[in-house]
């Protein structure tokens, strides 16, 4: 605390300049009626008067100056702590009987009100902060150095930092440059280092501190609805799997035992060949359901994808190579690494090759051309094959639903997941020419 010394009770601060104007003249009229009263001094005696007269006016000016340079100092010292914004220092000792008193207990009370004002605001945006956090989408404050001003905890993890961290970014050096000077109610495809999805934008004004910001409210407009779907569906497959094994189970080992025991009776030939025929049919058909089963649990089980550093070309190379059939174009694009789990983005590979390959079988003998090309932070992989396209886009992502001869529909499901659990997505497009494209996109490595 700043502290002007004065006591309480203390000769007020105009009536201590009023005594001390006053000192000058009093000497001078103490002599003067003197020398009235008992005639002149004598030179010495004057002279020495005179001296003492000089040296009393220094020490009063050492006073005044003492007197006016003290609270005025304090004064300044203490305007100077409101103006840099600490409001915490305050003047103690003064007295309120006179005019510089009362300026002091204004600065003191203009500083209580400025920090309750600070207070006040504080609070506000802690509590702007914690509601903002509970949203589940990404709010993004933005001032025109297109440098990030606020965000909340969705938009953080997103971009898989810190908030104290991102705070005074750059939103070029985050891969948000499309950001800027986009219109209202825009959808924009993203890429962020969690996940890459289409995002539905909204952009506001707003002015702090004399300056104007930027407002983006960016609403994923794919993936919530495409977990919750997805979570739909594996607490289906878990129930309609633990209820289908528990009665598969006890078919197959009894169809197995009673064709044991048939085998052993002894019974007409025509007739025990045709009892083995449908008891071995029970249990083929059992144990095909059964595998059916587990194919459709491994949706709900495909772990947690460990991403590293992946060459995109060997990646591509290698699954070419293990189920080229000889119709396999592979077209080399520009050197990229990706950042995916190497083992499931090959399987992913693997299931849309293959789906190619079968497209092009319908239509003749065709080749499967592999391609793919830099867009940003994204690696594009074209998978193009000329078989009748896409039919029923609504249902092609949707387990159980295939439109092949014997198929179970897992395979492009298991791809999608695959490309979002790594940070990508993947779309099936029919190509103007004839035949259908897969369009993979992963994040490449910064």
């Amino acid at each position: 605390m700043m502290k002007f010394r004065r006591s309480v009770g203390r000769i007020p601060f105009s009536l201590q300049l009023f005594i001390l104007g006053l000192y000058p003249v009093l000497p001078v009229i103490t002599l003067v009626a003197y020398e009235r009263m008992f005639g002149p001094l004598n030179d010495d005696l004057f002279w020495l008067l005179v001296f003492l007269y000089l040296l009393s006016l220094g020490i009063l000016a050492v006073l005044m100056w003492r007197l006016c340079h003290d609270p005025f100092h304090t004064l300044a010292n203490m305007v100077s702590s409101l103006h840099q914004g600490d409001y915490s220092r305050r003047i103690k000792g003064y007295s309120s009987s006179d005019a510089l008193g009362v300026l002091h207990e204004e600065i003191n009370r203009l500083a209580d009100i400025l920090q309750g004002n600070r207070f006040a605001a504080e609070e506000a945006v802690r509590r702007f902060q914690v509601l903002i956090d509970q949203l589940d989408f990404a709010i993004l404050g933005v001032d025109d150095h297109q440098s990030l001003s606020m965000l909340n905890e969705y938009a953080a993890k997103l971009l898989q930092q810190t908030r104290n961290n991102l705070l005074g970014k750059n939103v070029g050096g985050l891969g948000l440059d499309d950001l800027w000077g986009i219109s209202n109610g825009r959808t924009l495809w993203l890429r962020f280092p969690e996940r890459s999805s289409r995002f539905l934008v909204h952009v506001n004004r707003f002015r702090e501190e004399g300056r104007s910001h930027n407002l983006f409210m960016l609403s994923d407009v794919d993936n919530p609805l495409r977990e919750e779907e997805r979570n739909a569906w594996k607490r289906l497959i878990r129930v309609l799997g633990h209820e289908l094994n528990n009665s598969l189970t006890p078919i197959i080992s009894l169809s197995q035992s009673l064709r044991s025991r048939v085998e052993r009776v002894e019974m007409d030939k025509e007739r025990k060949s045709s009892t083995l025929l449908a008891l071995d049919t029970i249990s083929q058909r059992a144990q095909g359901l059964n595998r059916f089963v587990e194919d459709y649990a491994r949706l709900a089980k495909l772990p947690d994808p460990v991403r590293q550093e992946v060459d995109l070309e060997s990646s591509l190379a290698r699954v070419v190579q293990l189920v080229d059939d000889g119709s396999i174009v592979l077209h080399p694009g520009i050197a990229c690494r990706v950042m995916v789990d190497g083992d499931q983005v090959g399987q992913m590979w693997v299931n849309l090759i293959r789906n190619a390959i079968e497209a092009n079988q319908e239509t003749g003998p065709h080749q499967v051309e592999v391609s793919w090309v830099r867009d940003g932070l994204d690696a594009v992989v074209r998978i193009d094959d000329c078989g009748p396209g896409v039919g029923n886009g609504e249902n092609i992502f949707v387990p159980f639903y295939s439109t092949k001869h014997g198929g179970s529909g897992i395979g492009l499901v298991i791809s999608r997941q695959i490309a979002e659990a790594n940070g990508g997505a993947l779309e099936l497009i029919n190509r103007e020419e004839g035949g259908c494209r897969a369009v993979v996109r992963l994040p490449v490595c910064r």
